[in-house]
């Protein structure tokens, strides 16, 4: 499945919306609150769907950090930005994938549907 972009910088996703201009997440018509580094994480996933990123290179990428020293802070993001998501949809939640013994993605299953994610 593809992602879907807008002059306005806006990415869509089935049930979910990132307005990479004004930081906001949208599932359905619902604002999820995040933080900004929250917010960097998932943008800088969902913008390469289906890429597998170990935790350095989002330590490298999101936080500019050079050191694997902190890469529990990546599991600890991506625990509350599940958290977060699910308080709206569990099936968007389910966006964020680990990839056991290698790090996380962004994908969504090609059978998902609008009707499944709300």
């Amino acid at each position: 499945m593809s992602i879907g972009t807008t002059p306005e910088n806006i990415w869509i996703f089935p049930g979910l919306t990132i307005n990479h201009d004004s930081y906001k997440v949208l599932i359905g018509e619902k604002e999820v609150p995040l933080t900004r580094k929250e917010y960097e994480l998932l943008f800088y996933m969902a913008k390469s769907q289906g890429t597998v990123f170990t935790r350095e290179d989002i330590l490298l990428n999101v936080w500019e950090y050079g050191s694997s020293g902190y890469v529990r802070t990546v599991d600890t993001y991506i625990k509350r930005l599940r958290n977060k998501l699910y308080k709206v949809s569990s099936h968007v939640a389910s966006y964020i994938i680990t990839v056991w013994g290698v790090g996380y993605k962004f994908d969504i299953p090609s059978s998902t549907s609008l009707a499944e994610v709300l």
